[in-house]
């Protein structure tokens, strides 16, 4: 059954991209769900969700996700929720929830800009970076995300070392 629904998530997805004649680039474990699953117009939400993944990995140190094949990939990406950094590493709660919120697999549920997602980071840098970054991002903060809970779809990160690019 899982080998159907891929094969299906990977018709659809290539049935997306040649009906437009248009093709995806950039490394796909970055790439936002909406923009795996066709919607390649998408623009600083998709930036941001990437922005989000990759200081996911830097303080966990190591992939967010990974598959043993692109298909499977997809479907990770786009239907699996990772769970939240301060449950996993040893980060602030209020940190985990503002790299969390950029990683939403839902657009509409990431911040309303990236520069109102840096204004959320600034909040955790050093005193000297804040004050050298603060007018940078003077943008309106967003009002807080609802609740969340632990999903029951989050993906357990690896536990295997990330290959090294030869």
């Amino acid at each position: 059954r899982d080998v159907e629904r891929s094969r299906g998530l990977g018709d659809v997805y290539k049935r997306q991209l040649a009906g437009r004649g248009e093709s995806l680039f950039g490394t796909p474990e970055y790439m936002a769900p909406e923009v795996l699953l066709g919607n390649v117009s998408a623009g600083t939400d998709a930036d941001q969700y990437a922005l989000g993944v990759m200081l996911y990995e830097i303080i966990l140190g190591e992939r967010a996700f990974r598959a043993d094949s692109y298909i499977d990939l997809i479907q990770q990406i786009s239907e699996k929720k990772l769970p939240r950094l301060d449950e996993i590493a040893d980060v602030s709660p209020e940190l985990g929830q503002v790299i969390q919120r950029a990683i939403e697999r839902d657009p509409d549920d990431r911040y309303s800009s990236v520069a109102t997602f840096g204004r959320g980071l600034l909040h955790h840098a050093s005193h000297d970076v804040e004050s050298q970054w603060t007018g940078s991002f003077a943008v309106p903060s967003d009002p807080p995300p609802g609740p969340s809970s632990p999903s029951s779809d989050a993906v357990e990160p690896s536990t295997e070392p990330a290959p090294v690019p030869t």
